[in-house]
């Protein structure tokens, strides 16, 4: 099926303010940037990124998205571009779009997908069954919690893991949400662009092969991670990923 994220949009109280934060940041201006809208806001919702996992029929998806765990948070929507969308809450707690607009782009440089998820087995079930997505390595990261790694291309033998599954069940600060890891050139730099912005670093990580990691909220309260990526070949496994030790 080969499902993945065709756009990811910030949904913020200031377009503008935001713009000229991520531009900062990142050194491009990002592409998708809307207002909250106000039923999301109606029922709490801060601003945040939300990200559209491009299909084909939206409305069979979605229905195979309910029978795995899932919730719609309202009807199938058209799109400004001409496609639908439908809203779902997935079967551990995240907010992700399904879409099928053709001429969406992805709209920001990702180099890594990061799902926070209050319930491990059935987050993973629900992506598993409902898109295909292969579901690779396992590993225990401490008090972070439970990863299941995965790819999108789980029938290719030279797959990489595109992202990770982290189980939050026993961190009660923590939501579930996906978190999109932004490639930047200098992570130094980047976060010093996030502090002057009027945003906050909320964490830093090395990993052991050698990427910098940055998890941050913006001025307005959404959150996102920068990532410096280590150079290619150097201490990656064998999914294309340098684990965490």
């Amino acid at each position: 099926m080969n499902a993945l994220f065709s756009k990811i949009e910030l949904r913020t109280h200031d377009i503008k303010a935001a713009r000229a934060f991520y531009a900062s940041v990142l050194g491009y201006e990002v592409k998708h940037i809307v207002g909250l809208p106000e039923v999301a806001a109606a029922r709490g919702a801060p601003p945040h990124w939300l990200g559209h996992i491009g299909i084909g029929n939206v409305d069979e998806c979605a229905s195979t998205f309910v029978a795995n765990g899932a919730q719609r948070l309202g009807p199938t929507q058209q799109t400004s571009s001409g496609g639908k969308m439908a809203l779902m809450r997935d079967a551990g707690g995240a907010v992700v779009a399904l879409s099928n607009a053709c001429d969406e782009v992805l709209g920001v440089d990702v180099a890594w997908y990061q799902l926070l998820t209050a319930d491990l087995e059935k987050a993973t079930a629900n992506y598993h069954d409902s898109l295909g997505w292969c579901m690779t390595e396992r590993i225990d990261l401490g008090a972070v919690g439970i990863a299941q790694f995965f790819s999108w291309h789980g029938d290719r033998a030279d797959r990489v893991n595109n992202g990770m599954i982290v189980d939050i069940a026993q961190l009660p600060k923590a939501h579930p949400h996906w978190l999109f890891h932004f490639r930047v050139t200098q992570l130094a730099t980047a976060v010093a662009a996030v502090r002057a912005g009027g945003g906050q670093v909320v964490d830093q990580a090395v990993l052991k092969g050698g990427t910098k990691i940055a998890v941050c909220d913006d001025p307005q309260g959404a959150a996102f991670a920068l990532q410096e990526r280590a150079p290619v070949g150097v201490g990656l496994d064998r999914f294309g990923y340098d684990i965490a030790s």
